[in-house]
């Protein structure tokens, strides 16, 4: 069950992800067909990663980063994404987890520690946490754009 914090995270978490643009039916209907999900099973909303939800993971991962730099996204997801197999299971958990690496040491945020196997079993506070962190991130960068034109 979750707690009051992880709670309040996920509902941040999900109107971040909102307020980015990202439409949950879209993005279920688009992704299912290139990963062969079956889109009945995915919870996708503010408690979507109270228990491991590795669907919903993949499906907010590669929006929030394709949105952040779509060019880095394709040449370093290009093997591995849609994920149809194990090997490029392992393989985007290995991309995800450095890029994220990159944008904590980038950002200074020693709270969010990335650790691989925070993506084997995708949920619970810590990965809410660092979900909330990359949405964050990802809506500051696009202030910056938007400044800047």
């Amino acid at each position: 069950m979750a707690n009051t914090a992880q709670k309040k995270n996920g509902k941040y978490l999900w109107f971040a992800l909102l307020g980015l643009g990202f439409q949950p039916d879209t993005a279920t209907t688009s992704i299912a067909g290139k990963a062969n999900i079956n889109v009945k099973h995915i919870n996708l909303g503010p408690n979507m990663f109270d228990k491991p939800n590795k669907d919903a993971s993949y499906i907010v991962t590669t929006f929030l980063l394709e949105k952040l730099n779509p060019a880095r996204f394709n040449e370093a997801y290009r093997y591995c994404w849609p994920v149809l197999n194990h090997k490029a299971d392992a393989e985007f958990r290995k991309v995800t987890c450095t890029w994220l690496k990159e944008i904590m040491d980038e950002t200074a945020n020693a709270g969010s520690k990335v650790v691989a196997s925070l993506f084997l079993s995708p949920g619970g506070p810590k990965f809410i946490s660092l979900m909330l962190h990359l949405a964050n991130h990802v809506m500051l960068q696009e202030m910056k754009t938007v400044q800047h034109r």
